[in-house]
Order: structure tokens, then sequence, then C-alpha cells
């Protein structure tokens, strides 16, 4: 499924609070937003309910217990491991997270209940995490794509504000930096996609 540079800004639009609130950078927020968009989840719905578990994830990081245990189990690594991991690098336990739940999933594991039992009880919210980890291949991917173009784009429009310092000039670049991500973003799931389809 194909997306669009609109449908990535809506998406990150939706996440940016919850991202920056959890230590994510700008491009991580870019990545995530195009790897969910493009399997279709909506920024509508999906958007808010991804940026839930987001949070979520951080609460367990920060609290510890059984969440932050049951969390850890599923990306493979000690709790110790997995909270630092949410410290210093947020995107990195997110993903640990999203690949260990389709790990799971295709060992057979009930993740249905594995995600109830994390408190993640609403449908809305089960529905867009477990639509994310069918997109868990891509992650890395979206996520380097996202970096790389919001550091190119910032840049460029560095550059052109220095060149030009007109508002349409720097609305432009946003332009082009998002256009950017899409291109960049689709090269990196065709791939993935061609492989989910012959699944299907």
């Amino acid at each position: 499924m194909a997306t669009t540079e609109g449908s990535i800004l809506d998406m990150g639009q939706r996440m940016a609070a919850a991202g920056q609130i959890i230590g994510l950078s700008e491009g991580d927020v870019l990545g995530l937003a195009a790897a969910l968009s493009s399997v279709g989840i909506r920024a509508e719905s999906g958007g808010t309910a991804f940026s839930k578990v987001m949070v979520e994830i951080s609460k367990a990081a920060s609290s510890g217990g059984a969440e932050l245990d049951e969390m850890a189990r599923l990306a493979g690594m000690t709790a110790g491991e997995f909270q630092q991991l949410t410290k210093d690098t947020p995107i990195e336990a997110i993903k640990g997270f999203v690949v260990g739940l389709k790990n799971a999933q295709d060992s057979g594991e009930n993740v249905f209940a594995t995600l109830e039992g994390l408190g993640m009880t609403s449908v809305r919210l089960q529905q867009a995490v477990l639509s994310a980890s069918s997109a868990s291949e891509m992650f890395t991917g979206a996520v380097e794509s996202g970096n790389k173009a919001f550091k190119e784009g910032t840049a460029l429009q560095d550059e052109a504000q220095r060149a030009f310092g007109t508002t349409q000039a720097k609305l432009d670049m946003l332009e082009n930096t998002f256009n950017n991500i899409a291109g960049e973003a689709m090269n990196s799931f065709l791939p993935a996609l061609g492989g989910l389809a012959e699944w299907a």
C-alpha cells in the first residue's frame, strides 16, 4: 500500500506531542509515520492510538514492574536493558516492542491477551499496534529515511532562509522535504510490501 507526503505529515502531526514527551527526534516521528501510514493506519484514529502505545512503553520503563518485564520479554531483553534503551534511544525500544510482538504472534502467542495484560485494552489501540507489527520489518529503513530526509530538509530550509528569506521559499522547501521523505520511505517499503502481498 502506497503512502504520500500528506499521509506522513498527518500521521506525524498526530504523534508529534507524544514523540516529544518520550524523546523521539523529528526524523524518528516522521519515519514512524511513514511506516504506519504505509500499511493503511489512518492518522485520525491510528496516530492517536499509537501515540498512547509510545507513552505506555515510556511509562512502563519509568515505573518498572510487571509491564516492564513483559515488554522486555517481547523485545528479547532483560528489564534493565529495555529500561536503559527506552531512556537512551526510545525509537529502538519502540521497534523492539513492535518486532517482538510480531515474533510472538508468529510463534502462536495470543497477542490480544498479551496486550490486555499490558493494560492496552482499547480495541482501537490493539488494532493500531498489531497493524504496526505487520510493518515491523519496515521500521528501520523508515526511521533512517525519516531522519536523513529531515536533516537534509532542515539544511535546505536554513540555506533557503539565508538566500531568500521569504515565507514562500520556506514553504517550498518544507514541501520538498516531505516529498523526499515519502519517496525514500517508499523505496525502503516496496520490497517488504511485495513480500506481504505474496503472503496474502
